[in-house]
C-alpha cells in the first residue's frame, strides 16, 4: 500500500484539525504500512 498525495493531504488535514490525534494517526499509518 502506498500513500497517495490525496491520502497524505487528507491525513495532514485531519492532523491539522485535531492535533491530539496526530501521534495515534501516525502510529496507525506506520502499522498499516508495516513499518511500526
Amino acid at each position: 500500500m502506498e500513500l497517495t498525495p490525496h491520502a497524505l493531504a487528507a491525513s495532514q488535514r485531519l492532523a491539522a484539525s485535531c492535533p491530539s490525534r496526530l501521534l495515534p494517526a501516525l502510529s496507525f499509518l506506520l502499522d498499516l504500512l508495516g513499518l511500526g
